[in-house]
């Protein structure tokens, strides 16, 4: 080899090496909860007005109609009607059931008008040992995301089940209210759907593996959405990169050494023929010269690689250090939104035991009135009677002035049944609440082609619930009477709607 090309490779070699030695460790890969806050989903089921199951879902595809949730089978066994949370709001959307299997523990879920991001599943399965967080919310309060970090225990597979479904045993476990969550790696991507609550006190979970889930999802016609590379946690990031220089640094001695010895042997055949070639010992200078400079240089990538190393164990300890200290912070949050809870509740039932009296004096005075009523009724030899019906009329009030929640119940003419849970206080505002197919700004949506974009305007003026019709197309009648063009009209519980083709009931909760 030419001293030349032999001194090009040993310079390129500890190039590469101080390279890789001095290059910035990788940044925290901490799983991002803002992203992940926009796909989790409270999941109810009714028998009636009565809620008999509650859990946790996740958005695998959304599009501009639709969104599909999947959950735990768990949640459905005793309910007649299922609703799913809009992200970030008090609304719940009726779901329709696309598959229930008790067996695997899995339910999926089509949502209309549910348009969130859906959550992507991850490229590489976890092994046992890695870190994995699981995702939900509270089923009762709808609203915050939290979570809990564990690792793998073990993989395995269920006898008497399918051999293509593969599960996991974590002790990332959110308890009792963790059916249904995903499990996810560091980069918040779905690596397991948990499908039952912990076993034992050591708080064991277990969860199907994510590329079992997937592949059960694309059975049914779904278009979930994969990562495009592998996961790679800051520490494992930093250590490669401190690999890969101490190999260049390995490298770069070897070929210092071979250099050396090439040295030495040109020196040897130099003094064997009595050093008479003086341009052959000149080469032999040079090269031992350029030899010890490339074993300084080696020597220097060899002290770069030790002083990565030492920063990848500082960086590992930072990180262990935030990971607790931000437990901690995740401990304290969830005690005091507790005492929140308890105080709100003491507050709510002291309001109520007021509210109840209230309506006692109130139901009293009713009584007294209504005797004196009849008292002079009685007296009266002629009772005139109003015929037809009339819209708007002192008989058509709502009663009941502490109505907390009224409900929009009904079907279209193909069976598609339609449920709207609206509370009093979006109906008090000036605006009140806008119903259609697509109403701006507004949750409440009922997805068919015989309803307006805005169609109906909901109001509560001074305990009493007003309709009005957004000039639409098909029209609105109430109890087969037309609204159109007649402004805010008054309604009763229990009153029949009719937009378009899709026939509701007024009920009040």
């Amino acid at each position: 080899m030419a001293p030349c090309t032999l001194h090009s490779r040993i310079y390129s070699r500890l190039f590469l090496a101080v390279m890789l030695a001095f290059t910035t460790l990788p940044a925290s890969g901490d799983i991002q909860i803002q992203e992940i806050n926009k796909s989790i989903v409270a999941v109810r089921s009714y028998s009636g007005n009565k809620v008999v199951g509650a859990g946790i879902g996740f958005v695998v595809e959304s599009d501009i109609y639709n969104g599909f949730v999947v959950t735990s089978a768990q949640v459905l066994t005793r309910g007649e009607t299922v609703t799913v949370s809009i992200p970030g709001s008090e609304a719940q959307l009726v779901a329709a059931n696309l598959l229930a299997d008790d067996s695997l523990g899995l339910a999926v879920l089509k949502v209309n008008g549910l348009r969130v991001p859906a959550l992507i599943f991850a490229r590489e399965a976890l092994e046992e040992g890695d870190s994995v967080w699981s995702a939900g919310i509270r089923a009762d309060r709808g609203r915050t995301v939290w979570l809990s970090k564990g690792s793998i225990s073990r993989r395995y597979v269920v006898p008497g089940l399918s051999a293509q479904v593969r599960m996991l045993m974590h002790n990332a476990s959110l308890g009792e209210s963790g059916f249904g969550s995903p499990l996810l790696n560091e980069c918040g991507e779905i690596v397991g759907f948990s499908v039952s609550s912990p076993g034992d006190a050591a708080g064991v979970a277990y969860a199907m593996q994510g590329g079992s889930l997937g592949s059960l999802l694309t059975e049914q016609n779904l278009n979930i959405k994969t990562a495009g590379g592998s996961c790679l946690s800051a520490i494992a990031q930093a250590r490669q990169s401190a690999e890969q220089a101490s190999e260049s640094a390995k490298e770069a001695k070897d070929e210092a050494d071979k250099a050396m010895l090439k040295a030495n042997e040109l020196a040897r055949q130099l003094s064997d023929v009595n050093k008479k070639n003086d341009n052959l010992l000149q080469q032999t200078k040079t090269a031992q010269k350029r030899a010890g400079q490339a074993i300084t240089d080696a020597a220097a990538a060899a002290r770069a690689a030790q002083a990565a190393r030492e920063e990848v164990t500082r960086r590992s300890n930072e990180i262990m250090a935030e990971t607790k200290a931000a437990l901690t912070t995740m401990q304290s949050e969830y005690s005091e939104r507790e005492q929140n809870l308890n105080a709100a509740l003491a507050d709510q039932r002291s309001k109520a035991e007021m509210a109840e009296k209230v309506l006692l004096g109130g139901l009293i005075g009713l009584f007294v009135l209504l005797v004196a009523a009849v008292f002079y009724l009685s007296k009266r030899d002629v009772n005139p009677k109003v015929h037809g019906p009339q819209l708007e009329s002192p008989s058509t009030e709502m009663q009941k002035a502490n109505l907390s929640e009224y409900v929009l119940d009904g079907e279209d003419r193909d069976g598609v049944r339609y449920l709207l849970r609206i509370s009093a206080d979006q109906l008090v505002t000036d605006e009140g609440v806008v119903i259609g197919r697509n109403p701006p700004d507004s949750p409440y949506v009922i997805n068919h082609s015989d309803v307006s974009r805005q169609h109906i305007r909901m109001k509560l003026r001074k305990d009493r619930l007003f309709i009005e019709d957004l000039d639409t197309t098909n029209g609105t009648t109430i109890n087969g009477q037309s609204i159109d063009q007649k402004g805010l009209i008054t309604m009763n519980n229990g009153d029949q709607i009719i937009m378009g083709s899709v026939v509701l009931r007024l009920r009040t909760i």
